[in-house]
């Protein structure tokens, strides 16, 4: 070939170089960046209050890639959680790996064991470890709503243990696009590294306008949009509580008094609360004669009466002929009867 033109191998290679430095260079979408943290903040918070470890999410990066890169970069043993986010009228699929060291470090603990990162995943752990996933899908489904101004959901995850080899077709089987969204934290336990959690998201959510983050490289000179689009960003929606009008009370008639005779007789079960706590699998498990159990309410605080599971009245406990009772000292409006039916 003359020395003014390119071989076909010169420019494959040319173009393949090219390729390789876009991909490394590919940044995540706006909008799917800002969910995934949102997920990790969720993830954190229920976390910290199942296990009873301070935990600690370091993001190590956040980036498009092609799915065959992806593979590579799993890890060879993992526990993998599958899930769908309901967003407006649309769903995509969450996926997210927890590496091995990882999910036997949580499980264990959900056992009441010490936290042992080489414990096997059996079927009592892989079922334990699903309900730490759960909830922390929950609390990262809170998380992103309040995130986005939105309501958003998520499917019960599916978790299973899973080898580098299964995670192809699994990849594959949720995602159409041949690029997807990929993140990468450590985790850490009260200051230990107890392993990673790798999430894959779609390229962008549907029906969203996607916004690539800003990056560093010089870009064309372009017309400036800025100020709309910060414009269109600034309009707050305006929300406010829901307002229960106050129910009073009115006659009853004589044929309504008839209908309800015909339910004087029917029993409830009438039950007082003297506290609620929160406890973790482990710490129950710990239990013995002689443990405290402290509870949310005060020493003289009113206890609350229930009905069906259902509060109606507020009193003070006293004791009538050796026996515990109760005397009611506020019977709960119809307003506050309402918000606890929610």
């Amino acid at each position: 070939m003359s020395d003014d033109f390119l071989s076909q191998e010169e420019l494959d290679a040319l173009l393949k170089g090219l390729a390789s430095g876009s991909s490394e260079q590919a940044t995540i979408d706006e909008n799917v960046s800002k969910l995934v943290d949102a997920s990790i903040e969720g993830f954190s918070t229920a976390l910290n209050a199942m296990i009873g470890y301070e935990v600690e999410f370091t993001k190590e990066e956040q980036r498009l890639v092609e799915v065959g890169e992806l593979i590579k970069r799993l890890p060879e043993e993992s526990a993998a959680s599958t899930t769908q986010i309901k967003w407006k009228d649309t769903a995509f699929p969450f996926l997210i790996f927890f590496e091995k060291t990882l999910a036997s470090t949580l499980a264990d603990i959900m056992v009441g064991g010490t936290g042992d990162a080489s414990a096997p995943l059996d079927e009592i752990r892989m079922s334990a470890l699903n309900e730490v996933v759960n909830q922390m899908m929950g609390s990262a489904a809170t998380s992103i709503s309040k995130t986005f101004s939105l309501t958003v959901s998520m499917d019960p995850p599916v978790t299973e243990a899973s080898k580098s080899e299964n995670c192809t077709k699994k990849v594959e089987e949720l995602f159409a696009t041949s690029t997807v969204s990929f993140g990468v934290y450590s985790v850490k336990l009260d200051g230990r590294e107890v392993g990673k959690v790798f999430l894959v998201l779609p390229q962008h959510i549907p029906g969203e306008s996607r916004e690539p983050q800003t990056t560093s490289k010089t870009v064309e000179s372009v017309p400036d949009v800025s100020s709309n689009i910060q414009e269109k960003k600034e309009k707050a929606v305006k929300v406010s509580p829901v307002e229960f009008e106050e129910l009073q009370p009115s006659e009853i008639s004589q044929h309504d008094m008839s209908k309800l005779e015909l339910l004087l007789d029917v029993p409830l079960t009438v039950s007082v609360e003297l506290g609620r706590t929160k406890m973790t699998l482990k710490q129950v498990l710990e239990l013995y004669n002689g443990s405290i159990i402290e509870l949310d309410k005060l020493t003289g605080e009113p206890v609350d009466v229930l009905v069906n599971g259902r509060i109606i009245a507020r009193g003070e406990v006293v004791v009538v002929d050796e026996n515990f009772a109760v005397r009611i000292t506020e019977i709960v409006s119809p307003k506050e009867r309402l918000t606890s039916l929610r």
